[in-house]
């Protein structure tokens, strides 16, 4: 990742071109600019995203342009990614309430799974990954499983048909089903993987559990 650009002089002997050394570490940085007769300063460590901890992210002056020799150059460097500790979602709390901690927190909402459980009433989440108290990078993703409920009893088969593949998933997951065949089809007036077809009528009770087959355009 370290670039290395060799200073020269410019004009007269006490003129040199500054070296850009963004995206180098602290450490070569400062022999990069020692090599020009340049003083490295650090004027601030940040959080960032991307550039790795101990490398710089931004440079005054900058990057090639002509200064005297002895000239201080003052850099940004990076703290690396910031670490946030992760909320404790699985205790009882809706997925609702868990996507607004998350946002709250530094997080957000990934994958979203959907479970049977005899102890963990219907919509609640019951598991998380990372798990909580750990520590994870701001803005990384969380995936949560949702109770679906205990699998005995009947349910209300939902209205697919429209959907998304991956919504109709959730919808059927969420509705205490179980999702049989997945049948592609050509429908060229439709995006792909929409929902064109289930095979139990919406609104009808059955067994939760029921597995329901779905027609998707492709």
């Amino acid at each position: 990742m370290d670039k290395v650009v060799m200073p020269h002089v410019v004009g007269h002997e006490n003129v040199v071109i500054v070296p850009d050394v963004v995206e180098n570490s602290v450490e070569d940085a400062d022999h990069l600019l020692m090599e020009s007769d340049l003083l490295l300063v650090k004027e601030a460590e940040v959080f960032d995203p991307v550039v790795p901890e101990g490398y710089i992210i931004s440079q005054k002056p900058r990057a090639y342009s002509k200064v005297k020799k002895g000239r201080s150059v003052r850099v940004v460097v990076s703290r690396g990614s910031e670490q946030l500790t992760v909320p404790n979602l699985t205790r009882g709390i809706s997925l609702r309430q868990a996507e607004i901690e998350l946002k709250s927190s530094g997080f957000e909402l990934g994958y979203v799974s959907y479970q049977f459980s005899d102890e963990a009433h219907k919509g609640v989440v019951i598991s998380q990954s990372p798990p909580p108290n750990g520590t994870a990078p701001r803005g990384s993703l969380i995936n949560l499983t949702i109770s679906s409920g205990s699998m005995t009893g009947v349910t209300v088969v939902p209205e697919l048909i429209g959907l998304s593949l991956e919504s109709a998933l959730a919808q059927a997951a969420e509705s205490g089903l179980t999702v049989g065949v997945i049948e592609y089809v050509d429908q060229e007036d439709l995006l792909p993987e929409t929902v064109v077809g289930q095979s139990l009528e919406s609104g009808q009770e059955v067994a939760r559990g029921t597995a329901i087959d779905v027609t998707v355009s492709q």
